[in-house]
């Protein structure tokens, strides 16, 4: 049995009610992915638990920093300097399983990427094998050249394979269409595309044994407007949160790309400002 005993510290926008709902979860029956034998070059003699209690941060470096919000699930935050905004955090996650480890999105560049990967691997003894991409952003894909060289396995959208090529950046060795689900040592993870919103190439991803919803840059924090619109899709938004809420319509923790993390609600918020966006944008 696993639990959130420090979720309420981790994760203040949830209520106490709701926070009572997530103390009793579950382990999914799993297919364990076989380590990768460039992964496993890497790997030490660690302790077999996480040393992070749940509800703990540790500052990595000036741009990174891990917290917990599950013995074997945490959060990884970088930050990167954007010009006319300073300083601005990103949102990914880490997954433990019993012998590897794996990237809901790397940090925000190869170096905070570096550092944690091999903060993980350091602590854990669990290498990083797999990666999954949620869109072709640079806060999203910016750490995939010292994963790979790691050994990691790059899983994206095709979309998003498609975009990262463009860029310039290795072609991800797994792809998938529409819908992924993938069990890794014990943890289910489903990963799927609404619809155009922030970026035409945005998935979902959600995690059935913590109730958790990650939406990346499609998801806007509680004090966020609708962010950098380069790519987005206002017209076409609404509608892929309405199907996450159809797919997912109960979150107990919801992760936001920057931000603090929320609960449901992020989803109403987001439908919020993304339609005072395009009545802006219609109006102009």
């Amino acid at each position: 049995m696993r639990h959130f005993s420090g979720l309420w510290a981790v994760c203040p926008g949830l209520s106490r009610a709701l926070l009572g709902a997530v103390l009793a979860l579950t382990h999914l029956a799993c297919g364990a992915a076989a380590p990768m034998q460039a992964a496993a070059q890497h790997r030490a003699t660690a302790p077999v638990d996480a040393p992070l209690a749940t509800g703990a941060e540790v500052t990595i470096s000036p741009d990174l920093s891990v917290r917990a919000l599950a013995p074997d699930l945490w959060l990884h935050t970088s930050w990167h300097d954007l010009p006319d905004l300073g300083r601005f955090s990103s949102n990914g996650l880490v997954l433990l399983g019993a012998t590897e480890a794996m990237l809901i999105d790397t940090a925000w560049g190869e170096a905070p990427t570096e550092a944690l990967l091999q903060y993980i691997e350091d602590t854990t003894g669990r290498p990083v094998t797999h990666v999954l991409a949620t869109h072709s952003h640079d806060d999203r894909v910016g750490g995939v050249v010292p994963a790979l060289r790691r050994g990691a396995q790059i899983h994206a959208l095709r979309a998003t394979a498609e975009r990262m090529v463009a860029d310039g950046r290795p072609l991800p060795a797994h792809t998938f269409e529409d819908e992924w689900v993938f069990e890794f040592e014990g943890i289910r993870v489903e990963a799927f595309f609404p619809g155009a919103a922030h970026a035409p190439d945005n998935v979902a991803v959600w995690l059935p044994r913590w109730e958790l919803l990650a939406g990346s840059c499609m998801i806007r924090a509680q004090r966020a407007g609708v962010g950098n619109l380069t790519d987005a899709n206002l017209a076409s938004w609404e509608a892929a949160i309405h199907k996450i809420e159809s797919r997912v319509p109960a979150p107990r923790v919801v992760v936001p790309g920057h931000g603090a993390l929320g609960d449901v609600g992020l989803l109403t918020h987001t439908i919020e400002v993304v339609r005072a966006a395009l009545a802006n944008h219609t109006a102009q």
